[in-house]
């Protein structure tokens, strides 16, 4: 008798099913198929699209903050601006926890004041007091190197290792940082 199907999706977002044929306890042999699957595909299709709808969200978003932050300058000092924005952030998250039915209180609450404090709190208002006297997009190419940083730091503290496919990840973030820098057009400050 043919045993329930395996459904799962692969890495790349494509649907696989195998079936195994079982007589008694012992499998006799098999099938694994990837590809659209009657009646699962047009959800991993949907999902992909909304995957990739929301990143190009969150590029508009990201790409036009920085420009919108620099003009803000001109009404708000740095860290008065930074701060605005985590209250209004924070009233925001405020509502929406009990709608998500979320706690209130994050578990590990010491370190994530800590975290909160220098990342969060620092991050933005160090941002906004470097809008006040560069460009948005040096600021913006400066604090998006952060990656790199990131990688340093891993390594050097945690031992991660960059392996595989995140090289190839590394080394289009690193052309186009490049490309944005075009050093070979830099005039100085």
């Amino acid at each position: 008798k043919p045993a329930a199907p395996d459904t799962w999706v692969s890495s790349d977002g494509i649907v696989c099913r195998s079936r195994r044929v079982r007589a008694g306890a012992m499998t006799e042999g098999g099938s694994t198929t990837c590809g659209p699957v009657a009646g699962e595909a047009p959800q991993a299709s949907r999902a992909r699209t909304y995957a990739v709808a929301a990143f190009v969200l969150l590029a508009l978003i990201w790409g036009l903050s920085w420009p919108l932050m620099k003009m803000t300058m001109t009404y708000a000092e740095p860290f008065s601006f930074a701060a605005m924005r985590g209250v209004i952030s924070s009233l925001v998250l405020l509502v929406a926890l009990p709608v998500l039915r979320r706690p209130f209180r994050p578990p590990p609450l010491g370190w994530t004041a800590l975290l909160g404090f220098f990342q969060t709190a620092g991050f933005a208002g160090l941002s906004f007091w470097a809008l006040e006297s560069g460009g948005a997009g040096r600021i913006s190419v400066l604090t998006y190197t952060m990656p790199f940083w990131l990688l340093l730091l891993a390594w050097m503290f945690l031992g991660e290792k960059v392996r595989g496919w995140q090289w190839v990840a590394v080394a289009l973030a690193l052309i186009g940082l490049v490309l944005i820098l075009s050093p070979w057009e830099l005039r100085g400050v």
